[in-house]
């Protein structure tokens, strides 16, 4: 996988009836409530500082990320449910995506391919929304995004 690219786009969508859909969602460009938010006008500056204060509860929790791309490797190990939002124009589809986490290592670097992940979720209650992870590492060894 060299310089590889994942976009990940989980889409949700509700069924009133058989027979009527509720409208969909078209954007999402502020946070949820409830939620830590993560930018320049955020609570937190880098998406890392927002996971490490949750600490090592097990409520669940939200963190909104405003547009931007995020240098940084994460591992996120929260033991309730979380979930990752990006901001965007268009809930529906990646192509709106404005935000990106992106890290540059390779796995030969790292000391695993595990370890050279950009975002490595350890986690089975964790949802990400409308955010694109990359690993930009280039040519010459296995990377993952």
């Amino acid at each position: 996988m060299h310089g590889s690219f994942l976009k990940l786009a989980l889409l949700s969508f509700s069924l009133a009836s058989s027979a009527a859909v509720l409208p969909r969602d078209t954007g999402r460009t502020s946070a949820p409530s409830g939620c830590s938010t993560v930018g320049t006008s955020g609570d937190y500056s880098t998406i890392g500082d927002a996971l490490t204060a949750l600490g090592p509860s097990t409520a669940d929790a939200c963190i909104y990320i405003a547009a931007g791309t995020y240098e940084e490797q994460l591992i996120i190990n929260y033991a309730g449910h979380l979930t990752l939002y990006g901001e965007t124009t268009d809930t529906q589809t990646y192509k709106q995506n404005t935000v990106t986490i992106t890290h540059t290592i390779s796995s030969p670097e790292a000391g695993s391919l595990d370890n050279s992940a950009t975002v490595n979720i350890k986690s089975d209650l964790v949802s990400v929304y409308n955010i694109n992870i990359a690993n930009g590492y280039g040519s010459g060894a296995q990377a993952v995004a």
